[in-house]
């Protein structure tokens, strides 16, 4: 009986863990918790602003390419009488607004709709013209997308050219 009584003093074949042992592991796994949780957050917010640069990259491409296809639906400035190099602004005509709008392809329930809408809806654009030359057959074209993220404002912006021929009429 005395060896028994030997053993529960000593703690010699006790199984479990310490206090001390339990504040560690804890202390560990919290702060484990905590870089993961920062990193999904983070992740979200990457994933925000690389959704936000994609939707101005197609709209910047999409105005490009209408500006290629139907350069009738914009209102082009008199580019005889601009300095070779500058940029002139190339307005949207009321054709080209009245049809620009929501696209087919939207979310049926409404509140998801709304919430697309909206975030089309916060960004803006700007296209401009411009002759490099007074001899050149061609115009450049650049056309900014602008958009609000993290309390700055961010443009995204692509350069094409059109053959001044392409123009017809409005020049």
């Amino acid at each position: 009986m005395k060896r028994q009584t030997n053993r529960l003093r000593t703690g010699a074949n006790s199984s479990g863990f310490t206090l001390v042992e339990m504040l560690a592991a804890l202390a560990v796994a919290g702060v484990a918790a905590f870089i993961v949780l920062s990193l999904f957050s983070w992740s979200l917010v990457l994933g925000q602003e690389s959704r936000r640069q994609s939707m101005a990259a197609g709209m910047a491409s999409e105005l490009l390419t209408r500006m290629h296809r139907a350069p009738d639906e914009f209102v082009w400035p008199e580019l005889e009488g601009i300095a070779p190099g500058e940029h002139v602004p190339v307005e949207a005509s009321d054709a080209f607004e009245a049809e620009a709008g929501v696209p087919a392809a939207m979310p049926t329930v409404a509140r998801l709709r709304e919430a697309e809408i909206a975030f089309r809806e916060a960004f803006r654009w700007e296209a401009f013209a411009r002759r490099p030359d007074d001899d050149a057959n061609y115009v450049e074209l650049t056309v900014a997308v602008y958009w609000e993220a993290q309390a700055r404002e961010r443009v995204y912006t692509l350069t094409s050219a059109l053959p001044v021929q392409r123009l017809g009429g409005s020049q």
